[in-house]
Formats: C-alpha cells, sequence, structure tokens
C-alpha cells in the first residue's frame, strides 16, 4: 500500500467481500471509524462491514479510487485464466467467502457480510470449513 495515490486502483482487499462497483464507490462518507457502509447495493439494502483500524487509516487517506476492472481483466487474461462469462470480477467475491470460511468464519457472518438475504447461496462456501459437520458432537445436546 505505500505509495498508493489516489489516481491508483481501488484496493483490492476491499473488494474481497462487496461488489466490485461497491467497493470502487467507496467515498469518505462511507467510512466511519472501523467501518465501511455501502448505500447503492445490488439488493437496494445498505449494509456495514466492520474493518481493520490499519485498513480504515489506509482507505482514509485514499478515497476517491478509479476504476481498475480494465486492469483485472487484462491481468487476468496474460494470466490465461479462463473465467465463465459474467464472473471477472465476481470470483474474488467467491475467493473471499472460500478463505472467510476455511479461516475458521462462521456461514452466517459471511452472509450478512456479503449482503445475501437468503442463506442458500453462502452454504455453497460451507464445504471449505475445517470443523464442517464435525462441531455436531461440540454443540450437540445429546
Amino acid at each position: 500500500m505505500q505509495g498508493f495515490i489516489k489516481s491508483q486502483p481501488i484496493p483490492r482487499r476491499t473488494t474481497s467481500s462487496r461488489n466490485w462497483s461497491e467497493a470502487e464507490g467507496v467515498t469518505r462518507t462511507n467510512l466511519t471509524p472501523h467501518r465501511v457502509t455501502y448505500n447503492y447495493t445490488k439488493s437496494g439494502k445498505s449494509r456495514s462491514v466492520p474493518i481493520s483500524k490499519q485498513l480504515y487509516a489506509e482507505l482514509i487517506k485514499e478515497v476517491p479510487f478509479v476504476s481498475c476492472s480494465a486492469a483485472f481483466r487484462k491481468t487476468i487474461e496474460r494470466a490465461g485464466i479462463d473465467l465463465p462469462r459474467g464472473q471477472l470480477t465476481h470470483v474474488c467475491r467467491h475467493t473471499f467467502a472460500s478463505h472467510f470460511i476455511m479461516n475458521g468464519g462462521d456461514i452466517l457472518t459471511l452472509q450478512k457480510v456479503l449482503g445475501r438475504s437468503d442463506i442458500k447461496p453462502t452454504m455453497r462456501h460451507a464445504h471449505f470449513s475445517p470443523d464442517y459437520l464435525a462441531t455436531i458432537h461440540r454443540f450437540s445436546p445429546i
């Protein structure tokens, strides 16, 4: 992040759990200490997501962002990665979600962070949990 200036693309860390356009649209008004709020979401509902103190400090200095989707597209093409149509930037969301679960995050928190109203689409990431189904022993009343 050092040397990052306003004419640079948006940091990838801010796209990890959001739609690309939501992340690129972040302004100072979206940032409050240790939280980013998305007002114009796909679902039409606002949502706030906690962020680290360090990320907040970096973001508050760097907004507004410029679009970097074209650079991302070229990088994917140069790497020879073939993605289904319409999935170019969406792959970041899926990668974030999978790693969130693999690192021990819970499925309900992931659902809220992703802004999904239904748990079903979020469940596709559940199998990445290291304790998937194993927690039944810990939480079962029998």
